[in-house]
């Protein structure tokens, strides 16, 4: 339009030309799968000990739940 030239207003072709091209942006698609996925080394650690250490008690005291494991199987054979 002749009002929007004589205003100094930009056209929409002006616009079109001063518009530069943004950058892509990088969106990886499992980045969060593989971090909620992952594994601390530390926690890792830890639970080879806890592990150990559970073995070692199982192997002092027997297991915490076969008396309860018997008395459950000498009430199923009674009926």
């Amino acid at each position: 339009m002749e009002v929007d030239k004589a205003l100094g207003a930009p056209s929409s072709e002006d616009e079109e030309l001063e518009e530069e091209p943004r950058p892509r942006r990088f969106r990886p698609v499992y980045l969060e799968s593989k971090q909620w996925y992952s594994r601390d080394r530390r926690l890792a650690r830890v639970w080879k000990a806890a592990e150990k250490y559970k073995r070692g008690m199982v192997e002092l005291y027997g297991h915490p739940l076969d008396g309860l494991r018997d008395d459950a199987d000498d009430g199923m054979d009674e009926d």
